[in-house]
């Protein structure tokens, strides 16, 4: 049997999915109330999944590895709520894909709580979002890279904004930056920006 506490974690996540997915198949747009929200004391709630790349600022240790900062594909799965018109609560979970560097390979994965700032452009809107992440980072290195090797949890600041579109009352979609501080070494905080598209669904 596997104890690896990372794999657990993504057991977890892919039941919690599943579950949701389940719920959200057995309703119809008709059955869910105009204005209803998963989120506590909001309204006009949302669901998001956004696909990107995240940016890790890591330095790249020595012997001659490669070193793209850059990871593959990245994901974000979000819901959120308004207080009023122009401000808000998200919560989501984010995995920021694999970077090659120092002759291994890094990656994070989290959850984020935000505020969010809004405001309405007719179809269009733009966004703001302040809070914080707590996950769990993977780093992996070669030893002669001299570049720190391990996991580490904890939490940090999170921030971004971007804009978003909406075709119709229920579907819209958003381009967002986001920079999150994971712990990525047991003493550092260092960024990992993330730029994504999502596809969003209203209430």
């Amino acid at each position: 049997m596997n104890h690896n506490p990372s794999t657990r974690w993504r057991w977890c996540l892919l039941a919690l999915l599943a579950a949701a997915g389940t719920a959200w198949s057995q309703q119809t747009p008709a059955s869910v109330p105009q204005g209803f929200s998963y989120l506590p004391y909001t309204r006009h709630g949302y669901i998001g999944v956004n696909l990107g790349r995240t940016q890790f600022d890591l330095p790249c240790g020595v012997a001659g590895f490669s070193c793209d900062k850059n990871s593959n594909l990245s994901f974000n799965v979000y819901t959120g709520g308004m207080f009023n018109e122009w401000l808000g609560l998200e919560v989501g979970y984010l995995y920021t894909g694999k970077a090659d560097r120092a002759g291994g390979s890094t990656s994070a994965q989290g959850v984020n709580a935000l505020l969010v700032g809004r405001v309405p452009l007719g179809q269009f809107n733009v966004f703001a979002k302040a809070g914080g992440v707590y996950g769990r980072s993977r780093v992996r290195s070669s030893d002669p890279s001299t570049y720190y090797s391990g996991t580490a949890t904890g939490g940090g600041a999170a921030y971004g904004g971007g804009v978003g579109y909406d075709f119709d009352r229920n579907n819209g979609i958003v381009l967002e930056w986001q920079r999150n501080k994971f712990r990525l070494s047991p003493t550092g905080h260092p960024d990992a920006d993330t730029t994504s598209i999502g596809y969003v669904y209203k209430f």
